[in-house]
């Protein structure tokens, strides 16, 4: 079975995706270069998935995803990205079958990913890109004292922490300091813990979630 697939965006974008995409005999590509072209082609093609490629997504260009959905398209769209704002990735997320990839993208994700979604498969939304560091830091969890850890995993909405310390719990809010030793200054940001997995040798590891300042209470009273 042959799956249809327009891809919208600039025409050095639609290239290289086309070209990703091109190791699949069964994708059948057709680049739209603007909205009005979009739409047209959604409506003569019947795709099985629409690509929306950007440099920058704001909450205006939602529109376009909105006419789509309006003048029937029911199959998923996947929106590509450089730059995503939190309002612009919730805005894309609370959508029906709408799925975010921030580029630069890795091409066997991107490959797999559209796999699914033309084969009407749910995909679990990633909104942050993740980078692998070894950058050291400290943790001060509300309850505790600081302690030395390393950032292994981080995105803009959380991280993958290592440590060597006394155990933090699940829900936990605790202070995450790094040195920047270029600039002279520490950055600081609060995060919840979201899962934990405490070890008896070795550096015990926990997944954190970044909150905004006004959450940081919130979570405490919760707590109480």
């Amino acid at each position: 079975m042959v799956h249809p697939i327009v891809v919208a965006g600039s025409q050095e974008l639609n290239d290289k995706v086309a070209e990703d995409l091109s190791r699949n005999r069964l994708y059948s590509i057709f680049l739209a270069n603007s909205s009005i072209e979009t739409i047209r082609m959604v409506q003569g093609q019947k795709p099985h998935l629409v690509i929306l490629n950007f440099d920058v997504f704001t909450p205006k260009k939602k529109s376009l995803i909105v006419n789509l959905k309006e003048m029937g398209y029911s199959d998923s769209i996947l929106v590509l990205a450089k730059f995503v704002s939190a309002d612009s990735a919730e805005a894309i997320t609370a959508l029906d079958k709408c799925v975010l990839i921030e580029r630069p993208y890795v091409a066997n994700d991107f490959y797999g990913v559209v796999g699914k979604l033309v084969s009407g498969h749910d995909v679990r939304q990633r909104v942050h890109r993740r980078f692998f560091t070894n950058q050291k830091a400290h943790i001060v969890p509300f309850s505790g004292q600081e302690m030395n850890s390393i950032l292994r995993n981080l995105s803009r909405g959380g991280a993958l922490i290592e440590y060597d310390g006394t155990p933090v719990e699940k829900g936990e809010i605790l202070r995450v300091k790094v040195d920047l030793k270029d600039l002279s200054k520490s950055y600081n940001v609060h995060a919840k813990v979201v899962w934990s997995e405490p070890k008896d040798s070795g550096p015990s590891t926990i997944g954190v979630e970044f909150i905004k300042a006004g959450d940081i209470y919130r979570n405490l009273l919760q707590k109480i």
